[in-house]
Parts: C-alpha cells; structure tokens; sequence
C-alpha cells in the first residue's frame, strides 16, 4: 500500500513522498505555475519527459491547457551541454501520475471522494468544449 505525503517548505518548495521503489518526487514551483520537471525523473531512469511529450493525448492536453491559463505550458531552457525543463503545474501533475501509477492512482481517489460526497457541486459547461461526434 502506498502512502502520499505532500509537505511545502518556507522557500516554496513542494514534496511529494511516495512510500513506495521510487521514493520522493520534487516539485519545485516558480511563480505559482511552472515545476522543474526534469528533477522529477530522476527516480525513473526508464521513462524520460521526451517519450512522455511525443504522446498524442499529452500534445492535445498541452494544446487545452495552454488555451486555458493563456501561456506556454513547457519551457526548455538551454546552458551548453545541460539542459532543463519547466512544466506548468497541471501538466506537472499529469507528467508525475505517468511516471508513477500509484500517484495516478491517488488522484483518481482524490476526485473520486470529491465526486461522491454531499457537496453542492456543479458541473460549469465550457463554451469552448465540443464533444467529437
């Protein structure tokens, strides 16, 4: 059984611990929107953000989501040789839970008990959203 343990520091930094083979996985936040990714990986030596990114259903989730908060959802920046990666934080969110199907597991929990509670939610139709026939 895995244990999900998100803690913030007083620089801004979030941790998420999973008590499982891969340990913790950093995010590392600036401007309240974009994690280092590539810091990310590195309990994963099998999966590398580039596979992640060549996805059809990341490039057209990329896609929606930069529509919806208006700015660049990847940014990699280049210093000689080394290189490093920003993803906006949602992206981030789905970029860890296909590095590790027990994080992906608990946010499927999470909405699910979101979903099944007593609370007044409603669902907000999207103007832009059309459902494909």
């Amino acid at each position: 059984m895995s244990e999900l343990i998100v803690r913030q520091d007083d620089t801004n930094e979030f941790g998420i611990s999973v008590s499982n083979t891969y340990g913790e996985i950093p995010f590392y936040m600036v401007d309240e929107d974009m994690v280092q990714a590539c810091l990310m990986e590195r309990s994963f030596e099998h999966k590398k953000i580039r596979d992640f990114m060549k996805k059809e259903h990341v490039k057209e989730f990329m896609e929606e989501l930069s529509k919806e908060v208006s700015s660049p959802v990847m940014i990699k920046k280049h210093w000689g040789i080394v290189s490093d990666t920003w993803m906006h934080k949602i992206l981030a969110l789905k970029y860890v839970a296909w590095l590790n199907p027990s994080f992906e597991l608990w946010v499927y929990k999470q909405v699910e008990k979101i979903l099944s509670a007593d609370y007044n939610l409603t669902w907000e139709e999207d103007p832009h959203y059309q459902t494909k026939a």
